[in-house]
């Protein structure tokens, strides 16, 4: 799918927005992931990214090893 999309077969390839709608955007999306719309707003521990772990498994379902799931990003 992103092949379809990308490069030349993009809408917007070699176009820029302009001030006007940079400004439009700004303020169409202030606020609307501040404090509790925001999708990590009262998480933590388990419940927030940073404290999610990630298994690794082998083929025949040994544990090999747990990490974290913000460090597995990095």
């Amino acid at each position: 799918m992103s092949k379809l999309t990308s490069g030349k077969n993009n809408g917007m390839y070699g176009k820029k927005h302009t001030q006007e709608s940079k400004e439009k955007m700004s303020i169409n999306s202030k606020g609307k992931t501040a404090g509790e719309k925001n999708g990590m707003y009262g998480k933590s521990g388990n419940n927030a990214i940073n404290g999610k772990k990630i298994e690794m498994y082998d083929e025949h379902l040994n544990l090999i090893q747990v990490f974290n799931a913000k460090t597995a990003v990095l």
